[in-house]
């Protein structure tokens, strides 16, 4: 008769499988020792490293096909009911490069030749003209209705000197860092819906060059550059840092010559726009700029008297950049990038295309009693509102606008107001 087997208390099984795992740690011990020692040499990271490759000027293939967010605004049940990922858009290309430097620099030619380069889209300067427009609507032909203070001032009438130290130019810089900040929203917007990305000709974040370099030359006040920072620092909190600023850099007498060159009459002829306000803006960019966008991001500098290195040796340059959050580096370097849910992503994909939203960011209370000159009196608010509540073009959209020849369509059926 076969004697019974009792089972093993708690006590006996523990010590069986503890030496079971101690041959076992034995038998592996070289084996863990090696993987100790590869990990030591290995640098902690906090994500892939990813590095831009150029396109060499053409369109990239195997992208998953664009968002149409122009035409189609991504919902959040999109996320959920057409499993629309953010995350898988966002490989190595999906960057943002601001290029800046000062006026006459060369920075135009040079963003579109990168742009193509690299297959990212192109974002132009803002201008003037961008703050005026409305839709297909320049504001300023309104001026020959309006009385003299209540006329839109803009970058040839600060150029021509007209009230260039009455503080106008004040409010114009303000309205351009909020153009500029819209149109960096719409470079987010863009990579986050697309995947490709963008290069912008001077951004959002170098305005302050202008505004500082206004203060010192005395053509705002110092309250009114203390509003503009007001403004900035409710503002620009909200958008994420470029992973890289490309800066180029030139010689005061060579800025002259090219300003000269493309002969942009408000330029040439202005007593303004001479080598002192040249110098300041050079003095901030490479003091205050700099520095800054170090913090958050990557900064190449070139130096483009002659046109800087040559074309295929700088682009190898920016492929071999790293541009993604590194552990064994600055904390802050890409930290707005650093993303790692889905539902963050998705987010944060439908805010910057929220304007209601950012619109908030910019409602703080006028500074009448301290920089008064930054804004209209009474009298002129009410003429410009006048104006610009009777004016068809600024009531109704193309192709409602009978006064001005507009034949109506009757099965028109979009918004009229």
């Amino acid at each position: 008769m076969r004697s019974r087997q009792f089972p093993a208390s708690g006590f006996q099984v523990f010590s069986m499988l503890s030496r079971t795992a101690r041959a076992c740690l034995a038998r592996l011990q070289p084996q863990i020792e090696t993987s100790q020692t590869l990990l030591k040499a290995t640098p902690v990271l906090a994500t892939k490293v990813a590095s831009i490759t150029s396109a060499h000027g053409k369109p990239r293939e195997g992208m998953i096909p664009p968002w149409p967010y122009r035409t189609k605004p991504y919902r959040m049940w999109h996320q959920f009911l057409t499993f629309e990922s953010t995350m898988k858009r966002m490989d190595e290309n999906a960057k943002i490069i601001c290029v800046d430097g000062n006026i006459g620099v060369g920075k135009t030619e040079f963003s579109k030749k990168l742009a193509k380069e690299l297959d990212f889209w192109y974002v132009p300067e803002t201008t003037d003209t961008d703050v005026y427009t409305l839709g297909d609507f320049d504001l300023r032909e309104l001026n020959k209705f309006l009385p003299p203070n209540a006329r839109m001032y803009d970058m040839a009438d600060f150029y021509g000197g007209y009230e260039s130290m009455g503080g106008k130019v004040g409010g114009l810089q303000v309205r351009m860092y909020v153009q500029r900040f819209y149109k960096y929203a719409e470079a987010l917007v863009h990579v986050l819906n697309t995947g490709q990305g963008v290069v912008l000709d001077r951004s959002v974040w170098s305005d302050l060059v202008f505004a500082e370099v206004l203060n010192k030359m005395g053509y705002i006040s110092k309250d009114a550059l203390k509003y503009y920072y007001m403004i900035r620092e409710n503002s620009l909190c909200e958008l994420w840092a470029p992973h890289l600023t490309i800066y180029l850099d030139a010689p005061v007498s060579t800025l002259r010559e090219r300003i000269i060159k493309r002969n942009k009459p408000m330029e040439v002829n202005s007593k303004i726009l001479n080598d002192d306000f040249l110098t300041n803006m050079e003095k901030v960019y490479k003091n205050k700029f700099i520095p800054q966008m170090r913090k958050f991001g990557e900064v190449v500098e070139y130096n483009w008297q002659d046109y800087g290195p040559e074309w295929d040796i700088l682009v190898e340059e920016i492929e071999q950049l790293k541009l993604e959050p590194d552990l064994n580096e600055d904390a802050n370097k890409f930290s707005d990038w650093e993303i790692n849910r889905e539902d963050d992503w998705s987010f944060y994909r439908r805010y910057f295309n929220n304007k209601v939203a950012l619109d908030r960011l910019f409602s703080r209370p006028f500074w009448y009693d301290r920089c008064p000159e930054m804004f209209p009196t009474g009298d002129d608010a009410y003429a410009i509102l006048e104006i610009l509540d009777k004016h068809p073009c600024t009531q109704f959209r193309p192709g409602f606008r009978k006064e001005l020849g507009e034949k109506e369509i009757l099965w028109n059926l979009g918004i009229d107001k």
